[in-house]
């Protein structure tokens, strides 16, 4: 299986390398362009793109216009769909996944693994930000998801300028998702 990774974190090809050898039919392809003549798009089984770099956007657009139905994970940390059309749309039009950073190793070698018949984990998911709650925390050093109390709540018990940073963008997701919320105090954030 040829793989091609379209983005610039080592420690995602280094992960990818890792697999590459336990599994003795996978080549990487690491950072190749449309352009690049090394290989040609018909090599490759796999993409897995970071949509947030233009550079690596236009070149899955240009490779997705000749062939809409190339294996396509996208990894992004930006909470909307990576198509414009929505999920639907994507789901009936293109083969396409959605990985959200940070990615767990073992979830990205399952889904190369098993692409045809593992569905999106995010399929809709970006309509209701709430949904996907647990992912979006992993991100976050200090703050976890409380399901029971529908709460998220600090790891810690001592302010630092790290958790206040944590804290403050955390709210700014739920303010730019419409999510309904009220401070309980300042460990606490009760979800509505």
């Amino acid at each position: 299986m040829n793989i091609l990774l379209l983005d610039n974190d080592e420690s995602l090809k280094e992960l990818l390398n890792h697999y590459i050898t336990m599994e003795q039919d996978w080549n990487l392809f690491y950072n190749k362009l449309y352009d690049d003549t090394s290989f040609t798009i018909d090599d490759i089984d796999v993409i897995i793109v970071d949509y947030l770099k233009e550079k690596y956007r236009q070149t899955i657009e240009a490779i997705i216009s000749t062939n809409s139905k190339i294996k396509t994970i996208i990894i992004s940390d930006i909470l909307e769909a990576s198509c414009s059309m929505g999920c639907e749309y994507c789901e009936n039009n293109y083969k396409r996944k959605r990985l959200l950073k940070p990615i767990e190793p073992k979830v990205l070698y399952e889904l190369i693994k098993n692409f045809d018949i593992k569905k999106c984990d995010y399929y809709k998911s970006f309509e209701n930000i709430k949904n996907i709650l647990p992912n979006i925390l992993q991100r976050f050093l200090y703050l976890e998801y409380d399901k029971m109390s529908h709460q998220v709540i600090s790891k810690v018990q001592n302010q630092t300028s790290r958790y206040t940073f944590e804290l403050v963008s955390f709210i700014n997701i739920l303010e730019k998702n419409n999510i309904n919320y009220s401070i309980i105090d300042e460990y606490t954030i009760q979800l509505y």
